[in-house]
């Protein structure tokens, strides 16, 4: 029989489409409330002439991209001339200069001003090939071979004296191009300060993304067309970053004993760290308004005496675990893609919580899950679970008040439950020390303690599913 799931799309493909960015109201779904930041920043800057370069940092997947579409869109509906340049889509050009030149080339709106900016850049741009490695590398083919092919340098014989020549000439040539170079830059930044000048009001925002994600060679490439030819009076560089992997990119392209730091002063002018997102805001808003799950009822409270395995249940536990494991926004953008797979593919009833958190620690460690999955029987297998489901909580202790029925919750349902006329002996997900240090606190947590251990030895009926049901469950559903 074959197996269901190859014949499945990618879960990419059950994602749906974010709401674009309004340019009439550019902050109407901003969930994670960064406006204030923007407002911030635009306080600091806007009275700012000189050249400069800002970061807006924070890790990938965190939410920067959304962060400065919205922010050029607030600005430009205030009148502030923005472009922006996706540094991640030119990452096949082999010189950045002209891809920085073609997209902001491509914004400005004035033909008068594009006419000027472009000849001025291509003149810059020929001055720039003509001192390429390359350039230089077939000047002295053609210097040495005249007429005939590369291919045929291989018989010649040179001495000394003839050396010496096709070096000097070689020298002349390059100081040639180098001069044609230095005059070319001066004419691009005078004209490229005159436009800010004269058609943006003194005032141009450069909005740079995905910059980290780039070839470290062309990252740093990027940076010092930036600083050498781009920074004029009144040229604000916002660089949409994970500093961490700008740094990484310094060391990997000049050495690892490079101190990546303070290199990055000549570069950057000041880096802003946007703070970390709550997970659970975003969480909300996909839940309702991008896979509307609320709609297709996949979850119900459930009855108070039993419990918790409802709606507020599964944004309490999966809150919990996406700060655990560090999800990142991106992370979770996925976890939902491949729930809203699950969930289309499954009527789990009561269970669809265990799923959800199974789903979960799939999208975590796949290795790991492989690993449990493959053996759901054996003591060994399980083994692996207590360690991994241990190392995760330890993330979340000390238990509070607001999250020990949610830590009890996930405790049930990655335990072995013992099933009413079934020989499975229960089993805890956790070490005994373990769980006796999770109920250890101020709390009272006696009764939900002795609830938990009453479902997973089958001394009360359980709604929850436990995590060996969950994956049989999901085993036709690869991801």
């Amino acid at each position: 029989m074959v197996d269901d799931s190859e014949y499945l799309p990618p879960p990419h493909f059950y994602k749906k489409e974010a709401i674009e960015v309004s340019s009439d109201d550019p902050w109407k779904n901003d969930k994670l409330d960064r406006k204030k930041h923007a407002d911030k920043l635009w306080n600091i800057i806007k009275d700012i002439a000189q050249p400069m370069v800002m970061t807006v940092s924070a890790p990938y997947g965190m939410g920067k991209s959304t962060f400065i579409d919205c922010w050029k869109a607030d600005l430009e509906k205030n009148e502030v001339d923005c472009v922006k340049f996706n540094a991640w889509e030119s990452d096949f050009a082999e010189d950045a200069f002209s891809a920085f030149v073609a997209s902001i080339y491509d914004q400005l709106k004035d033909s008068e001003v594009k006419a000027n900016f472009i000849s001025s850049a291509k003149k810059l741009g020929s001055a720039i090939a003509k001192n390429s490695p390359k350039f230089l590398a077939r000047s002295i083919v053609k210097l040495l071979a005249g007429e005939k092919t590369a291919s045929e340098l291989e018989n010649y014989d040179l001495n000394e004296d003839d050396l010496a020549e096709i070096a000097g000439d070689i020298a002349n040539d390059s100081f040639k191009f180098h001069a044609e170079l230095s005059n070319s830059v001066i004419t691009f930044r005078d004209e490229f300060e005159r436009l800010i000048e004269k058609k943006c009001r003194g005032k141009l925002l450069i909005f740079v993304d995905e910059l980290d994600r780039c070839r470290p060679t062309y990252a740093v490439e990027i940076l010092e067309r930036i600083k050498h030819i781009f920074g004029v009076k009144g040229a604000i560089f916002v660089l949409a970053v994970d500093r961490a992997q700008l740094l990484n990119s310094f060391s990997s392209v000049y050495g690892a004993a490079l101190d990546s730091e303070r290199y990055s002063r000549k570069f950057v002018d000041w880096h802003y760290e946007l703070p970390e997102p709550q997970r659970e805001i975003y969480s909300r808003f996909l839940y309702y308004e991008i896979f509307e799950f609320d709609r297709q009822g996949f979850f119900s409270e459930g009855e108070p005496d039993k419990f918790p395995s409802g709606v507020s249940c599964f944004f309490g536990c999966t809150s919990m675990l996406f700060r655990a494991l560090d999800f990142s926004l991106r992370d979770i953008d996925q976890y939902f893609s491949y729930l809203n797979l699950v969930f289309q593919n499954n009527s789990a009833g009561y269970f669809r919580l265990a799923l959800a958190l199974v789903v979960l620690l799939k999208c975590e460690n796949r290795g790991t899950y492989r690993e449990i999955i493959s053996g759901i029987s054996k003591d060994t297998e399980q083994e692996n679970l207590e360690n991994s489901i241990e190392n995760i909580l330890e993330n979340i202790l000390p238990v509070t008040y607001e999250n020990s029925r949610f830590v009890m919750q996930i405790i049930v349902i990655f335990s072995i439950h013992k099933k009413w006329n079934s020989n499975v002996e229960p089993k805890l997900c956790v070490s005994k020390e373990f769980f006796t240090k999770v109920t250890e606190s101020d709390l009272d947590n006696e009764s939900l303690r002795n609830r938990a251990l009453k479902l997973i030895s089958g001394e009360v009926a359980s709604h929850t599913m436990s995590w060996p049901e969950a994956m049989v469950a999901l085993k036709d559903i690869e991801f």
